[in-house]
């Protein structure tokens, strides 16, 4: 990834060392802009997924920097930088009624994609039968693989038992349950 200073939200690129990132062998680059675009496309103007950015170790920080704000277009440019730990939630929610959004399962409208986690050191790469729509690397050598529905799934208990069934395969964390909660590393 690029230091750029004078854009905070610098393209940062989406690999694995020897994994064709598509059928042409390229990796390309892209904005937390572009990321969530291409994740919730036209769905943003009906719900919105939740962010949370933070400095720090996620180990160790306080529980309320986990707590995020909804998806908006100038979001990205103010609060997620490059210097900080940048999280999307992978289903998009409708607002309460304060017209605040937040990352509760009462709140949730539909789930856009599905993350495995920790390819690479936890789960071998070859257990992936499926290509992946993105894979981020998260620490060095493990990555998040994550599949864009071509349907967002609205019914919470399907997504639901598809989660828990990805957690029994221990595809993911198992202290990552449901759709309403689950989130995932964004690219920069």
């Amino acid at each position: 990834m690029q230091d750029n200073k004078d854009e905070p939200y610098d393209k940062a690129p989406i690999l694995i060392e020897g994994y064709k990132t598509d059928l042409t062998d390229k990796t390309y680059e892209i904005t937390n802009h572009e990321f969530i675009e291409a994740v919730f496309g036209d769905d943003l103007q009906h719900y919105l997924p939740i962010m949370v950015s933070f400095e720090g170790n996620p180990n160790s920080v306080p529980s309320k920097s986990w707590l995020g704000t909804e998806w908006n277009p100038d979001f990205h440019r103010s609060a997620l930088s490059v210097h900080k730990n940048n999280y999307f939630s992978l289903a998009g929610f409708s607002p309460n009624d304060k017209g605040t959004f937040r990352r509760q399962k009462k709140h949730f409208a539909a789930l856009h994609s599905i993350m495995l986690d920790d390819i690479g050191i936890k789960v071998e790469l070859g257990r992936l039968t499926l290509l992946p729509s993105w894979m981020i690397e998260t620490s060095p050598g493990n990555y998040q693989a994550g599949y864009i529905l071509d349907e967002p799934l609205a019914d919470a208990k399907i997504a639901d038992a598809i989660m828990n069934a990805v957690i029994t395969a221990n595809l993911c964390d198992p202290g990552a349950g449901g759709p309403a909660a689950r989130l995932a590393r964004l690219p920069v």
